[in-house]
């Protein structure tokens, strides 16, 4: 736990580049409308306005600060120096990955039952795994995990 205080700012960073992935990888221009079709969501700008999207964004950026936090945890815990930041690329890079594919698994147990199409699995499984490894490359460069 010491660790992750000792890398509050790294964590911080790597959950805005997470959070900041979330805008490009949801955004209509790239998979957005069909992340919407997939869920059944119908874009009405009146219905924004009432389901309060600043605190879902809100709420996206804590989970984002969680998974940061959570890959920096395990890659410290993990690592074989005294400190995380004799962590190497490919064990951040590992940890990233191990995490997301948690995060695809939780997400796939979910869909099943839900019944959800293979493409909003794939969106959305998909954007945790390459958040995670983001987040982690992240700490990395900035020189906690």
């Amino acid at each position: 736990m010491i660790v992750i205080l000792h890398c509050w700012w790294q964590i911080i960073v790597a959950a805005i580049v997470y959070f900041a992935l979330g805008a490009l990888w949801f955004n209509p221009k790239t998979f957005g409308n069909a992340w919407m079709k997939s869920h059944g969501i119908v874009r009405d700008p009146e219905k924004m306005k009432e389901t309060g999207m600043g605190i879902t964004m809100g709420l996206s950026f804590v989970c984002a600060l969680i998974f940061s936090a959570a890959i920096c945890w395990i890659c410290c815990a993990t690592s074989s120096g005294e400190c995380c930041q004799s962590s190497s690329l490919i064990h951040c890079l590992k940890i990233g990955f191990l995490v997301g594919m948690i995060a695809a698994t939780s997400i796939s147990l979910a869909y099943l039952y839900q019944m959800k199409p293979l493409n909003a699995f794939l969106t959305d499984a998909l954007y945790h795994v390459v958040g995670s490894l983001l987040a982690a490359i992240t700490m990395h460069l900035l020189g906690c995990c």
